[in-house]
């Protein structure tokens, strides 16, 4: 008896190959799954870099500062400060 897979799937029981068949029909559909969001993120990629040229200058600036100037931000920021300042390093 040889090591090779052909030999090793005949030599299984019923239960053991229906174990190998789902297993692999799993993989498939994971790497399916897998590269059907690759090829969304790279086509998503390319759709973004074709409508920033067209956009306003104003959709491409950075919004942090628009971002820390809030209320809500300025507490959590100090919060985050005085709590570094208290913990010992």
């Amino acid at each position: 008896m040889s090591l090779s897979l052909y030999d090793l799937f005949v030599s299984m029981g019923l239960f053991a190959k229906s174990i190998v068949i789902i297993l692999a029909a799993m993989s498939i559909y994971s790497w399916t799954s897998a590269f059907q969001k690759l090829y969304q993120i790279v086509r998503s990629q390319g759709e973004t870099r074709r409508f920033a040229p067209s956009s306003p200058a104003s959709c491409r600036k950075s919004n942090s500062t628009a971002r820390s100037s809030s209320p809500r931000n300025k507490r959590r920021a100090t919060w985050r400060a005085s709590w570094v300042r208290r913990s010992p390093r």
